[in-house]
C-alpha cells in the first residue's frame, strides 16, 4: 500500500516524526526525536515518550486502527490514517520494535509480514542510541540507502515549526563502525513572548562542525474555526484551529518568499507569502491538499478570515508594525492554480475589497474603491506632500502617502493618472474657477508641470489657465496668443487681433513652457505675416478692399527680409464686386497683346471665367516699386494672358476650354505658339492629351483632332495621295509652329506619315491606287523601318493592300505571310510582295499558315468538286503538321465537312464527309487491295504510297476502322489437276525434327508426327480469294493468283504449290515459311530459323544454327528448366495491310474458309481442366478464336534498360494498343451481365466475420482435391482474384514461390514439395532435373493503375497494360452511358484524358475508377443489380447511394488472374481463415477502399470484371469483394514471387533444405516446430518484389 501511495522512499521518515509528535511525553522533558543511520542499511530511530501501550500495539500491527482522539471537538494528534508506519516497508524488509515491556519485529517477506508482530528481544543495539521506545529498519537496497542518507542530511530547520510536542530532532550518520561523521540537531525556541511578534529560533547545532543558528521572525496569528462540516476522515472533529504567520525581517519590512503549508509538517508551498497550518484533509500520499473536499474549503475561507483578523491588528496596533506594507502578503509568490489552495489569495482580495482596511490621508479608514493614490507629482510637494486638487481642503478621498500604490493596487485602489487629474482640474474650474486663480505662483507652477506633455493636447487648450495683460483669463483655443515681449517698431496690419500674456506668468519658466506648448509665440514680422496667411485662409467673409490690399502689400514688404509660408493662401479682391480670390484665379490687366480683358469681353461667360484685379493694387506701390510689385503678384499665380493648368497644371482650366470651343482654332494656335515659353512649363501629360484631342480647322474646311493633323509644309503637301488622305492643321507659320508636334501633330514625313495615307486610302473608295503606287509607299516605309528598327506604327496593321483582280485591304489576321500553293481563300502576303519581308514578316508580324488556317481553308471550298485537288494538297498539309506535333479543336469539325475524295465504282470522285452514312466506302491501304477492288467498292482517292504517310490525319480523323486490309479476309483455293512434288515434300518431311524444336515441349511431337506426313503438290489454278463484307451483307470478293496453302486433313498436312513457281524450280520457301509458322504457331523470335532449315541441306550445319541459337533437342532441354513460360512470349502476327515497328506489311494466305484475325498474343495462361498439374507450364498466350475480330492496332514492345524486351524475348517485337471505336461498339451493343455478390445472411455473417476474423492466427489445414490442389473446407469457392481468378490453386501463401527465388541450391540439397503445395499454375520440373531459377517478378512490375497486371497479359510491359486498362475503362464508361446516362465527371480516373475529356486533377488513390452518387443514376443502378439476379440490391432502394466501381480488364477468358493494389483492398488487419501466421512486409495504403465502403452504409463497391477484351469483351460485378472474401466466395492471394536478401545465411538455406527433407519422410505430417522456424525466419528476411503490396501468409 505504501508503494501506491508515496511518490518518495524517503516519505516515511514524515511520517515517523508525525507519529512521535502523537506519543506521550513527561511533562519535565522536552520531546525529542533522534535518527540515527548507519552506513550498512540500518536506520534507528528513537524517542524520549513514557512507552508504548497494548493499544499502540494493536495500532501499529492493523490499519485505519489509529490511537488518534478528539477532546472538546478537536483532534488532539496529527496523524489520521493509521496506515503512517507501515510507510517504512517501502525501503526497510525489517523493522524491530523495541518499548518496555514490548520487543518484536515484523518481517516484510513473511505471511501478512508488514502487520503480523514476531516477538524478538534481541533488538539490533546502536552506541549512540539508548531511548525509551526505539525503532530499527533495515533497509536491503543500496538505492533506498542512499536516498534515506541524503534525506537526513538535507533535513530542513523549519521541520519542527509547527509540531505540537517534538521540540528536537537529532540525526547522526554512522559509518559501519559506527565512527560518526555527521551529527546535527534542528530545534523549535520561542522567546520575546511580550513583544507584538514572535521569534523562531530554529537552531541547528552541528557536533562536527561550527553551529549553525536560523532565525526566523513571524507575526503569529490563529483562529478556532467552530463550524466543522461533517467528514468521514475526521469523525466527531467540529473545531479546527488555524495559524497565519507572516514572516518580517529585523527592520519589520515584510519578507516575501513561497512559503510552505502546513499540516503541522511541511506539505509543499503554494505561492503563498505567508505560513499557513492547519488540519487540512491531505491525499494518501500526504503529499498535497485533497481537491473538492468540503472540509478544505471551509478552512480556506476561514483562512481569509484569519488574513482579514490580522490586518485589523496591523491597523490598530499601537506600534504600526506592518499598518502600512501588509498588503504586501495579498501578492502571490508562486503558482497554486489547478490545487485545493488555488482560491485563497482571490477570496482574501475579494474579502479585503469590501472592508474599510486602508487608511486615507484624512486619518481615517476607507474601502480601498473609494481611494485614490496621488503621485507626487500631482501634489504640493510639502511634507506630507498635499493633493493639488484638495483646493477645498477634503483629503479623505485620497490614500495615505504611506501606502505604497504598487502594494495597494490589487485591492482596487485607483492611481491619479494625466487624464483623471486633468478631468478633476476641469472640475474645479467649473466649480471653483476663482478659488483656482487665486492660488500660489507655485500652485499654478506645478499644475503647469502635471499638464505640459502629458495631456491631450487639444483638451488641455479648452480650458482657460492663461492670464492676459489686462486681468483676464483665456484658452489657448482662442487662437493668437503671444508672449508680451514685442519687437521695436513692428506694425500689424488692420483686422488682425492678438492676444498677450501677463508678464508674471510669462516670467515663470514652467508654466512660459506650458504656454509655448499649447502655441503662444513671439510676436515678429514672420509671425505677423503668418496671421495674415492663416486669417485669410480659414475667413471667407466680406472684408473691406482697403484691409485686404494692405495685407497683400505687408507680405510684399514682409518678402524682402523673410521667407513666406504658402502666400499663396493669400486672398485677392476682384474689381467692382469686392469679392474675394486666390491669386491662381485672378488677372491682372497690363494691356498687352492676348490680356484677360480680350477674352473676357469675347466670352459670354468672360466675367465668370476672367477674374481681374482690383485697380487699388496697381495704385498702391510708387513707381519704382511698381514692377517688382508686378512681379510678386504674377509670382503668387496672377495671369495676364489666359491661364492654361489649373493648379498643379494636371488640367485645362475651364476658361481654357471655354476658349478652344468658342474662339476660332486658328486664333488659339496663334495664342499657344506666340506664348509658347509661357505655357510650356504646364504641358503636363494630360493637357497634352486635351490639346490633342481639341477639334481645329483644316486647309480643306474639315475639321480633326489637333493630334491627328500635319502641318501643311511643302515637303509634306507634295507626296502622292497627301493632299486626299491627310488634315493639313489651317495655322500660320512662325518660328514656334513645329512645336505643335507636343500635342500629335504630324511635321514629319515619317512612318506614321506614310502609313496615315494608306489607311486614309483604305476609307476612301473613291481612290484607286495601282499596285506600284502602293508598292512605292510600302517601300518608303520598309525604308524607315530599317533606319529606327525600334519604332511603331499600329496605323501600318489596318492597311495591307491585296492586289488582286477585285483589290481589297485586310487585317493582319485576315492573311498569312507564307503558306502552301494550295491556299487559295486566305491571302498569302509573300506571293504579292516577296520583296518586303522585314515590313510584314519581321515588323507586322504577319505569321505563316497555320493548322487552323488549314482547317479553315478546307472549310471554304469542302463539297467543292472542282477543287478535289486543292483539298488533297490541304489534307497532306494538315497532316505535316499533325507529324510535326501540331494541334488543334478544329480539327475535329471536318468530320462533318466533306472534305474527303471518294472513287467510286464508277470512276466518278465527289467529297464525303467522315460520318457520312449513306454510301460505304474504304481505305486501300495495299496496292494489291488497291487493284484488286479498284472498280468494285468506293475507295479514298489517295496513292497507297500517301495512305501511308498520312496515317496521322485519319487516326486523328478516327476514320482507321475504314482501312481494307482490316475488312478483306482471305481464303486460297484450289482447282484443277493435282501434281505431286517429291523434291519439295522430301525438304519438308526431313527437316521435321528439327523444325519441331522451335515450338513449346507439349506440341513438338505433333508437329514432328505432322510434318514427317506431310504431302506437298502443284497446281495449275491456285486461286487467292480476297472479300469484304459489307455493311449490308453484301460480300464483294476479288480473286487473284494463290502462292501458297497448307491445309490440315485430320492428322496430316497438305501444302499446295503454284505450278508457276515448281515449274521454274524456283520455291516460294519464304512464303512456305509464313504459311508454316502460323499453322504451327512458331513464335515470331525463331520463325526466321523456319527459313534456314528449309534452305539448308546439311544438318550439321542446321544444328549448328540451332545451337547457336539455344534451341536444343529435347532431351537438352530436359536438362534445364523448362523456360518456354518466359522464352517464347512472341509478338503478334502482322496484321495485313497494317504498319508494325520492325514487320513489314505482308499479304498472307489462309486456309479457306476461315477469316484471318489479328492474334493478340500465341498462348493461353489459363490452365485447362484436363491437364495434369505437371503440365501446367504453358505458354502464356494463345490467339484468339478466328471468328472474332481484334480490337487492338500494333504497338513496340518498350524495352527495359538492359535492352532486352519486358515480356522476356530478346527479339524485336510488337504489341497492340486498343482500337476505341469498335470498344465503343462492342459497348454499345453489350446487354449480357452476370453479378456475383453476397447474400443477406453472408452479408450478416461477413460483418461479424470480418471483426472476428481480423485476430484469427490459425485455420483448418486444407484439404487436397483430386487436383492435388489445396481448398478451404468452409469456403464456397466462386471465384478468386490473384490475386487469381477460378478456382484456387494454391494456399494463401505458395512456399513454392519462395522456393524458386532462392538461389541455385545443388540438386541432391533441392526443394521437393509435397503434392499439396505444388502449384499447378506454374508448376516446376523436379529439383533433381536442373537448378532452381528465381521466379521473374519483374513481369508484374508495371505502372497503371486500372491494366491487367498479370504476367499472363503483359506481352508488351507497362504500355500494354495501360492501353488494355484504358480499354476495359472505355467500355465500362461508354456502357454506363449508353444504360444510365452518367455524366462525364463519374469518371473518376486519368484515363478519361486519352478519351478527349477533362483531366481528373484529384487524388486518384482516393477514387475508384469510377464514381456515382447522383440519386436518379444510383436508383438505375440499384434496379440494374436486381434485375440482374443479385436482389440483396433491394435493401438499398430509396436510399442515397454512391457506387464505386473499380474495373478489371483482362484480354484473356474471365478465369485469368487480375491485379488488386493494397489501397483497393485493405487486408492491414485481417487474416484469413487459411492463414496460419501473419507477416507484413509493406506499409500498406492509409485509404483502402474495399475495407472502407464495405464499412459504410451509404457506399457501394463493386469490382466490374472486363475479360475477352479482344475478341468480344464481357462483364462481370463483383458486389462488396471485402464481404465476399470474408465468406469465402473470393480468395487473394499474392503471386508476385519472393527474392532473398543478401543477409540470408547458408547455413539457414542448409537448414531449410534439411527440413524439407524431414518433412517428406516425416509419416503422417510435418515436423512442425523446427520447419516453421525455418520458414518464418527466411520470410522475415526476404524481400517482396511485386508492385502489388499486399500481406502475406503461409500455408
Amino acid at each position: 500500500l505504501s508503494d501506491q501511495l508515496y511518490s518518495t522512499q524517503t516519505h516515511f521518515l514524515f511520517e515517523l516524526v508525525q507519529n512521535a509528535d502523537d506519543l506521550e511525553f513527561e511533562e519535565d522533558v522536552t520531546p525529542k526525536l533522534v535518527l540515527v543511520y548507519r552506513q550498512d542499511g540500518f536506520l534507528w530511530v528513537g524517542s524520549n515518550e513514557i512507552g508504548f501501550k497494548e493499544e499502540n500495539v494493536n495500532a501499529i500491527c492493523r490499519l485505519q486502527l489509529s490511537t488518534k482522539s478528539v477532546r472538546q471537538g478537536q483532534k488532539e494528534k496529527i496523524g489520521e490514517k493509521g496506515i503512517g508506519f507501515k510507510s517504512v516497508f517501502k525501503v526497510a524488509d525489517k523493522v524491530w520494535i523495541s518499548s518496555h515491556p514490548f520487543y518484536f519485529r515484523f518481517d516484510r517477506d513473511g505471511k501478512l509480514g508488514m502487520v503480523t508482530p514476531i516477538w524478538d528481544e534481541d533488538f539490533p543495539e546502536n552506541n549512540a542510541l539508548e531511548e525509551q521506545t526505539m525503532f530499527c529498519l533495515r533497509i536491503p537496497k543500496q538505492k533506498d540507502r542512499e536516498a534515506v542518507q541524503n534525506h537526513l542530511v538535507d533535513l530542513q530547520p523549519d521541520l519542527p515549526l509547527f509540531l505540537r510536542n517534538v521540540r528536537e530532532i537529532q540525526v547522526i550518520i554512522q559509518d559501519v563502525d559506527e565512527n560518526e561523521y555527521a551529527n546535527f540537531i534542528v530545534k523549535r525556541e520561542r522567546w520575546n513572548s511580550v513583544a507584538p511578534h514572535v521569534d523562531v529560533v530554529l537552531r541547528e547545532e552541528n557536533f562536527v562542525e561550527e553551529a549553525e543558528e536560523v532565525k526566523m521572525r513571524l507575526i503569529m496569528e490563529e483562529k478556532v474555526t467552530t463550524s466543522m462540516p461533517s467528514e468521514e476522515r475526521r469523525k466527531n472533529v467540529t473545531q479546527s484551529k488555524l495559524q497565519m504567520g507572516f514572516p518580517v525581517q529585523e527592520n519589520g519590512l515584510p519578507h516575501l518568499a513561497n512559503q510552505d503549508l502546513y499540516n503541522f509538517l511541511p506539505v509543499r508551498a503554494y505561492g503563498l507569502p505567508f505560513l499557513l497550518n492547519g488540519d487540512f484533509l491531505l491525499s494518501a500520499s500526504r503529499e498535497d491538499v485533497d481537491q473538492g473536499k468540503e472540509w478544505n474549503e471551509t478552512l480556506v475561507k476561514a483562512a481569509a478570515e484569519l488574513f482579514l483578523q490580522s490586518v485589523r491588528r496591523f491597523n490598530n496596533g499601537r506600534e504600526g508594525l506592518l499598518k502600512y506594507e501588509w498588503p504586501r502578503y495579498t501578492r502571490s509568490q508562486g503558482t497554486s492554480r489547478g490545487t485545493a489552495l488555488d482560491k485563497l489569495i482571490p477570496g482574501i482580495l475579494q474579502l479585503l475589497r469590501s472592508k474599510k482596511v486602508l487608511q486615507s490621508q484624512a486619518g481615517t479608514f476607507e474601502v480601498p474603491n473609494d481611494l485614490t493614490h496621488v503621485p507626487l507629482k500631482y501634489t504640493n510637494g510639502s511634507s506630507p506632500p498635499t493633493p493639488l486638487l484638495a483646493i477645498d481642503g477634503n483629503l479623505r478621498p485620497f490614500l495615505a502617502s504611506e501606502y505604497s500604490f504598487q502594494d495597494v493596487a490589487d485591492l482596487g485602489v485607483q492611481s491619479l493618472v494625466p487624464r483623471t487629474f486633468f478631468a478633476g482640474l476641469r472640475r474645479q474650474l467649473q466649480t471653483s474657477a476663482n478659488a483656482i486663480y487665486k492660488q500660489a505662483q507655485t500652485w499654478h507652477s506645478r499644475v503647469a508641470k502635471a499638464i505640459t506633455n502629458q495631456v491631450s493636447w487639444d483638451d488641455a487648450k479648452s480650458i482657460k489657465i492663461i492670464p492676459l495683460r489686462g486681468g483676464t483669463w483665456t484658452s489657448a483655443s482662442c487662437g493668437n496668443l503671444y508672449f508680451p515681449e514685442l519687437d521695436e517698431g513692428l506694425e500689424v496690419p488692420p483686422g488682425i487681433n492678438i492676444s498677450v500674456i501677463a508678464q508674471d506668468a510669462a516670467a515663470e519658466s514652467a508654466r512660459r513652457a506650458m504656454y509655448k506648448w499649447l502655441g503662444a509665440n513671439d510676436l515678429n514680422v514672420a509671425e505677423v505675416c503668418r496671421l495674415v496667411l492663416d486669417r485669410h485662409e480659414k475667413d471667407d467673409h466680406e472684408w473691406e478692399t482697403e484691409h485686404v490690399v494692405s495685407h497683400a502689400w505687408y507680405l510684399f514688404r514682409a518678402s524682402a527680409t523673410c521667407r513666406l509660408d504658402r502666400p499663396a493662401r493669400l486672398r485677392f479682391a476682384e474689381q467692382g464686386t469686392g469679392h474675394l480670390y486666390y491669386a491662381t484665379a485672378m488677372y491682372l490687366d497690363h494691356g498687352g497683346p492676348f490680356h484677360a480683358w480680350e477674352f473676357r469681353e469675347y466670352l459670354p461667360d468672360g466675367p465668370r471665367l476672367f477674374h481681374i484685379l482690383d485697380t487699388a493694387y496697381a495704385n498702391k506701390a510708387s513707381p519704382e516699386l511698381n514692377d517688382a510689385w508686378v512681379a510678386w503678384l504674377r509670382s503668387l499665380g496672377i495671369w495676364s494672358i489666359p491661364r492654361l493648368a489649373q493648379p498643379f497644371g494636371r488640367r485645362l482650366t475651364p476658361e481654357f476650354k471655354s476658349l478652344l470651343e468658342r474662339i476660332p482654332s486658328q486664333r488659339i494656335l496663334q495664342l499657344l505658339t506666340r506664348q509658347w515659353d509661357d505655357y510650356r512649363p504646364y504641358f503636363s501629360d494630360d493637357i497634352r492629351k486635351e490639346l490633342g484631342e481639341s477639334l481645329v480647322e483644316c486647309l480643306d474646311g474639315s475639321r480633326h483632332r489637333l493630334k491627328d493633323c500635319f502641318l501643311p509644309k511643302p515637303q509634306l503637301l507634295s507626296v502622292t495621295f497627301a493632299m486626299n488622305t491627310l488634315p493639313f492643321v489651317d495655322t500660320e507659320e512662325n518660328e514656334h509652329w513645329e512645336s505643335l508636334s507636343e500635342f500629335g501633330v504630324g511635321t514629319r514625313a515619317n512612318l506614321r506619315f506614310y502609313a496615315t495615307i494608306l489607311k486614309n486610302i483604305k476609307h476612301k473608295p473613291y481612290i484607286k491606287p495601282t499596285k506600284e503606287e502602293i508598292i512605292r509607299l510600302y517601300s518608303k516605309i520598309q525604308t524607315l523601318i530599317e533606319k529606327y528598327p525600334n519604332s511603331s506604327c499600329p496605323e501600318v496593321k489596318d492597311a495591307i493592300f491585296i492586289p488582286t483582280d477585285q483589290p481589297r485591304w485586310v487585317s493582319p489576321n485576315g492573311c498569312v505571310w507564307n503558306a502552301p500553293t494550295s491556299f487559295q481563300r486566305i491571302p498569302v502576303l509573300s506571293r504579292y510582295y516577296p520583296d518586303f519581308t522585314l515590313l510584314f514578316s519581321q515588323f507586322l508580324r504577319i505569321r505563316d499558315a497555320q493548322i487552323e488556317d488549314v482547317v479553315s481553308e478546307l472549310h471554304s471550298i469542302a463539297g467543292q468538286a472542282s477543287c478535289v485537288h486543292i483539298i488533297k494538297d490541304l489534307l497532306k498539309t494538315l497532316n505535316k503538321f499533325l507529324k510535326a506535333g501540331s494541334n488543334h479543336d478544329r480539327i475535329d469539325s471536318l468530320r462533318g465537312a466533306a472534305v474527303l475524295p471518294i472513287r467510286s465504282v464508277n470512276g466518278d470522285v465527289s467529297l464525303r464527309r467522315c460520318n457520312d452514312n449513306s454510301i460505304e466506302w474504304f481505305i486501300a491501304d495495299r496496292e494489291r487491295l488497291r487493284s484488286c477492288f479498284f472498280e468494285k467498292l468506293d475507295i479514298l482517292d489517295f496513292s497507297v504510297a500517301d495512305i501511308e504517310r498520312l496515317v496521322p490525319l485519319w487516326r486523328r480523323l478516327h476514320i482507321e476502322q475504314k482501312y481494307l486490309g482490316g475488312k478483306v479476309s482471305e481464303m486460297t483455293l484450289t482447282r484443277g489437276r493435282l501434281q505431286l512434288e517429291p523434291s519439295a515434300q522430301y525438304m519438308i518431311r526431313s527437316k521435321a525434327e528439327f523444325m519441331s524444336r522451335l515450338v513449346i515441349r507439349r506440341r513438338r511431337a505433333t508437329m514432328k508426327e505432322q510434318l514427317a506426313g506431310a504431302e506437298v503438290f502443284s497446281t495449275a489454278d491456285l486461286v487467292l480469294r480476297r472479300t469484304v463484307r459489307k455493311s449490308s451483307g453484301q460480300e464483294i470478293y476479288a480473286d487473284d493468283v494463290g502462292r501458297v496453302r497448307v491445309r490440315t486433313d485430320e492428322d496430316h498436312i497438305s501444302v499446295y504449290l503454284n505450278a508457276e513457281d515448281t515449274n521454274s524450280g524456283k520455291y516460294p520457301w519464304y512464303l512456305i515459311k509464313e504459311e508454316l509458322s502460323r499453322f504451327f504457331e512458331i513464335p515470331q523470335n525463331r520463325r526466321e530459323f523456319v527459313l534456314g532449315i528449309l534452305t539448308m541441306d546439311d544438318p550439321e550445319l542446321i544444328e549448328d544454327m540451332l545451337e547457336r541459337n539455344n534451341v536444343l533437342t529435347e532431351s537438352e532441354s530436359d536438362a534445364r528448366v523448362d523456360q518456354d513460360h518466359f522464352d517464347y512470349e512472341a509478338p503478334p502476327q502482322p496484321v495485313p495491310g497494317v504498319r508494325q515497328e520492325g514487320i513489314p506489311a505482308t499479304p498472307t494466305s489462309s486456309e479457306a474458309p476461315s477469316r484471318i484475325t489479328t492474334p493478340v498474343s500465341n498462348y493461353d495462361s489459363s490452365p485447362r481442366p484436363s491437364t495434369p498439374a505437371s503440365q501446367t507450364h504453358q505458354l502464356r498466350h494463345r490467339a484468339p478464336s478466328s471468328r472474332g475480330e481484334t480490337f487492338l492496332s500494333p504497338s513496340p514492345i518498350p524495352r527495359g534498360p538492359s535492352g532486352r524486351s519486358r515480356a522476356g524475348s530478346t527479339s524485336t517485337s510488337t504489341y497492340y494498343v486498343i482500337d476505341p471505336s469498335r470498344i465503343e461498339a462492342a459497348a454499345e451493343t453489350f446487354r449480357s451481365e452476370h453479378i456475383v455478390g453476397v447474400s443477406a445472411a453472408e452479408a450478416t455473417a461477413s460483418s461479424r466475420e470480418s471483426t472476428s476474423l481480423l485476430a484469427a492466427v490459425s485455420a483448418p489445414p486444407l484439404t487436397p482435391n483430386a487436383r492435388g490442389t489445396g481448398h478451404s473446407q468452409s469456403a464456397s469457392i466462386q471465384s478468386s482474384f490473384t490475386f487469381t481468378v477460378g478456382e484456387v490453386e494454391d494456399g494463401p501463401f505458395s512456399f513454392s514461390d519462395l522456393r524458386q527465388a532462392l538461389p541455385s541450391i545443388t540438386p541432391s540439397r533441392s526443394f521437393s514439395p509435397s503434392p499439396s503445395e505444388t502449384p499447378s499454375r506454374d508448376a516446376s520440373p523436379s529439383p533433381s532435373s536442373a537448378p532452381i531459377r528465381p521466379s521473374p517478378s519483374t513481369a508484374l512490375r508495371t505502372p497503371g493503375r486500372n491494366a491487367s497486371r498479370a504476367s499472363s497479359q503483359s506481352p508488351g510491359g507497362g504500355g500494354y497494360e495501360r492501353e488494355i486498362g484504358y480499354g476495359g475503362e472505355l467500355f465500362v464508361y461508354k456502357f454506363l452511358v449508353n444504360r444510365f446516362n452518367i455524366g462525364n465527371n463519374c469518371w473518376t480516373s486519368r484515363s478519361r484524358s486519352l478519351y478527349g475529356l477533362p483531366t481528373f486533377s484529384e487524388h486518384e488513390r482516393d477514387y475508384s475508377d469510377f464514381t456515382i452518387s447522383e440519386s436518379s443514376v444510383t436508383r438505375a443502378i440499384t434496379d440494374w443489380l436486381m434485375l440482374s439476379g443479385f436482389m440483396e440490391a433491394d435493401a438499398w432502394s430509396g436510399r442515397e447511394m454512391t457506387y464505386h466501381l473499380e474495373v478489371k480488364t483482362t484480354t484473356g477468358e474471365c478465369n485469368d488472374p487480375f491485379m488488386m493494389s493494397n489501397n483497393q483492398l485493405n487486408l492491414r488487419d485481417y487474416a484469413p481463415a487459411t492463414s496460419k501466421r501473419l507477416y507484413t512486409y509493406a506499409d500498406l495504403s492509409s485509404q483502402p477502399k474495399a475495407r472502407k465502403w464495405h464499412d459504410s452504409p451509404k457506399d457501394v463497391y463493386i469490382v466490374l470484371r472486363i475479360y475477352n477484351l479482344i475478341s468480344e469483351p464481357r462483364l462481370r460485378a463483383y458486389v462488396d469483394p471485402f464481404a465476399q472474401m470474408v465468406v469465402g466466395k473470393l480468395r487473394f492471394l499474392a503471386r508476385d514471387g519472393y527474392e532473398p536478401s543478401p543477409e540470408l545465411s547458408q547455413h539457414l538455406r542448409s537448414e531449410l533444405e534439411l527440413s524439407n527433407e524431414v518433412d517428406a519422410n516425416v509419416e503422417g505430417g510435418r515436423n512442425m516446430d523446427r520447419h516453421d522456424e525455418i520458414e518464418l525466419e527466411v520470410e522475415k528476411r526476404c524481400e517482396y518484389t511485386g508492385d502489388v503490396r499486399m500481406y502475406i501468409t503461409s500455408q
